[in-house]
Order: C-alpha cells, then sequence, then structure tokens
C-alpha cells in the first residue's frame, strides 16, 4: 500500500467511523509521504510529526506545527492508522495515542489496545471493526491515562 492509498483510506476511514459513532472523528495528515495517519476527536489537536514520539526533548520540540499547538493540545483520544509492521501488505494496524506528560511519557497501559484489519475490507466494515474491536478497549485505556496524567498534575500543583 502506498502512502497516497493509506491517507486515502484513513480519510474514508474517518468519514465512516463519524457516520457509526457519531462522533465528529476527523482525519490529520502529518505529511505527505508518512506511512501511517491519524483520526482524532475535535477536541485534540495532533500534529503527527515523527519527531513528537523522540525521547529527545531537542527533537520532540524541532516541529514548528508542534511548537504552534503545544499550548492549545488537548490530550483527547486520536486513532492511529498504519501500513502493516508485519510486512503484511493487505493489512493497516489500528491502535491509538495516549496523553503524555510534560517530559514525554505515555501515560499508556503496558500493553496497548490495537486490531490488524485487511485494507481490501470496504471501509463500512473497517469502520464496523474499529468500533466494535478497538474503541471500547482503547478509549477505556485512554481515559485511565488521562485521569492518570491529571492526578499527577495535581500532585505536583500543576493543574491540568
Amino acid at each position: 500500500m502506498t502512502h497516497t492509498e493509506l491517507h486515502d483510506l484513513a480519510r474514508r476511514i474517518g468519514v465512516e467511523l463519524a457516520s457509526q459513532t457519531k462522533q465528529d472523528w476527523g482525519y490529520v495528515i502529518p505529511d505527505e509521504v508518512s506511512r501511517w495517519a491519524t483520526i482524532r476527536l475535535p477536541d485534540g489537536r495532533r500534529c503527527g510529526c515523527p519527531e513528537q514520539y523522540s525521547q529527545d526533548p531537542a527533537v520532540r520540540g524541532s516541529c514548528p506545527f508542534c511548537r504552534a499547538i503545544a499550548e492549545e493540545s488537548v490530550d483527547a483520544p486520536a486513532i492511529s492508522i498504519n501500513a502493516s509492521r508485519s510486512g503484511d501488505k493487505g493489512k493497516i494496524e489500528i491502535s491509538g495515542t495516549f496523553p503524555r506528560s510534560d517530559k514525554g511519557a505515555w501515560y499508556a497501559p503496558h500493553i496497548r489496545p490495537s486490531i490488524g484489519v485487511s485494507a481490501a475490507k470496504p471501509v463500512e466494515k473497517i469502520a464496523a471493526d474499529i468500533t466494535r474491536r478497538f474503541l471500547p478497549d482503547y478509549l477505556a485505556a485512554h481515559a485511565e491515562g488521562l485521569a492518570q496524567k491529571r492526578r499527577d498534575m495535581d500532585a505536583r500543583g500543576r493543574g491540568h
């Protein structure tokens, strides 16, 4: 699957997911050549650049879009759609992002929810798989991560 095909598929999944869940999931393109894409709820802004995942704070802060939204960023749920890492070119991997600390640590379970689906399935079936097989576990884990982050920030007197 080319990056163009992946991004087109992600856009269509976002539309169908919004229709099925009655939530405004929207597509965010990290850049035109990424092998992954992000679908998020409207109350969270994500850049999606690979730099945001670096453990090096200098690299993590190097993306101008990330810097521009850093003050406004909300730890909203976001779904990542990746070309299969297993080498199976006919599959996509669905996973999710989690809240992060100010030092870059994830507030996520040790084993993060994810599913694999065939990219050849109709978009309606992919969205149904995400809704049925992924979202319940992911949204529960994300809510727990966000609650833990808030507890940690409150304990340090930093608010949310």
